[in-house]
């Protein structure tokens, strides 16, 4: 039997120009949705509500991200959905939404007909209306509606459409403020309650980490007073600006739905995934952006005269054509996985397009977002990492091009850190 396909950078990975929408609900939430989008049952409120209570009294809670029980999952990870009064260009983001979800995991959504509602008593309706976005979260029985508006985009639908399946949002994680502050003076008065976090023992984040890069991620001036002030922070300020990404389901998104639908149950496999990989509903590595190969140990394609894998104790990351200007629309993807225990960058020079050619360090593992690092106030400066491993990725667009960057990176031990320090 031939070996199991595999794609290099197979997950939606938003690229150098982030789509961030701020939804209309996030500004103005609708007195009956739960945190801007979610219309709840009553036995999912009060669950909700108990939690709340529970953390409030000190009582141990668990990370929350996906409902986990089984009553609000669909059967076989079939969403049967049916249309109302969509507009063409909804349609069309509504598919594109739904590809995204379908591409790599076993979720699919299957359309509802005069032949087999019978078969699909419970379903979606999936209608237009002219005030935002908004869903149930997972399968409540019978019929359930998913509104969606012009102001949506195929990427919002798509963060509806992970409600509908079981998703919540990421930043109600009982783990969160290790990950990001929330600022109580920017919330508009009264929208407080939007930014709980809580904790149901039968929702489940199947371990995996906080994700910042999320498709589930409020935007970081959701409900903010004037607009423009910062609701949310991250602590590390490098990964602040994927925050409220809306291009599609991040990898570990993806991971989370496979993880919690047993995407892989009916694989016989006799490899592991690394890198953060895991197996997919065809039985093969599915791979974080950036890495590949059968059992994602390999660095995706780059364009010409850089990226690559770096084994040895020393090395020099250029950009493209360095020290003259990078190309348009150049994409680099490096791994270094050094020979000791930690890793230690020195950035000689760095000269990019601000916001638009970016350089992604994946400090926190390849499956994660990393930080983002462009423009010209970088600086030489030394960054430690305590790992042998490090993916880095450039992008730039087609825009204007600048020198770019050198960036020398070492294997050290331990004990070399505290020399240095």
């Amino acid at each position: 039997m031939s070996p199991p396909r595999y794609v290099y950078g197979n997950v939606n990975q938003p690229k150098v120009h982030i789509v961030r929408q701020q939804p209309d609900d996030e500004r103005h939430p609708k007195p009956w949705t739960f945190e801007s989008d979610m219309t709840l049952t009553p036995s999912q409120r009060m669950a909700i509500d108990r939690d709340i209570l529970r953390r409030r009294m000190g009582i141990p809670t668990m990370k929350r991200k996906i409902v986990a029980d089984e009553r609000y999952y669909w059967p076989n990870g079939v969403i049967p959905y049916e249309t109302k009064n969509l507009e063409f260009t909804v349609s069309s983001d509504l598919n594109t939404a739904i590809n995204m979800w379908e591409k790599l995991t076993c979720i699919r959504f299957v359309g509802r007909t005069r032949a087999n509602q019978k078969q699909y008593r419970d379903y979606v309706t999936i209608q237009q209306t002219y005030d935002g976005c908004e869903s149930n979260v997972g399968r409540i029985g019978g019929q359930q509606v998913v509104n969606v508006s012009n102001g949506c985009g195929a990427g919002s639908i798509a963060h509806e459409l992970g409600h509908t399946f079981g998703f919540v949002h990421e930043q109600s994680r009982s783990d969160r403020d290790q990950h990001i502050l929330i600022v109580g003076n920017n919330i508009i008065p009264g929208n407080e309650k939007n930014f709980q976090k809580y904790s149901n023992k039968k929702v489940y984040t199947y371990d995996l980490s906080y994700d910042i890069g999320s498709l589930m991620h409020y935007s970081d001036k959701a409900f903010s007073r004037d607009g423009e002030s910062k609701t949310i922070l991250a602590r590390d300020t490098l990964v602040q600006s994927w925050m409220g990404q809306r291009n599609g389901p991040s990898f570990l998104d993806i991971k989370l739905a496979n993880e919690a639908y047993q995407c892989d149950r009916h694989c016989r496999t006799n490899f592991i995934c690394q890198n953060g990989g895991f197996i997919g509903p065809n039985c093969n590595c599915i791979c974080p952006y950036g890495v590949g190969g059968f059992t994602c140990d390999e660095v995706a394609p780059s364009t010409p005269n850089c990226g690559g894998t770096f084994r040895k104790e020393n090395g020099t990351i250029l950009s493209p054509n360095y020290p003259n200007d990078y190309y348009s629309n150049a994409e680099c993807h490096w791994l270094i996985e050094g020979p000791f225990e930690f890793l230690k960058l020195t950035f000689r020079d760095f000269h990019s397009e601000n916001e638009y050619d970016v350089l992604d360090i994946r400090v926190y593992g390849p499956e994660r977002v990393g930080q983002m690092i462009s423009g010209n106030n970088v600086g030489e400066k030394i960054i430690y990492f305590s790992s042998n491993k490090l993916l880095l990725h450039f992008t730039s667009d087609q825009n204007s091009n600048f020198r770019g960057f050198r960036i020398d990176y070492s294997s050290i031990h331990s004990i070399d850190i505290d020399r240095h320090h």
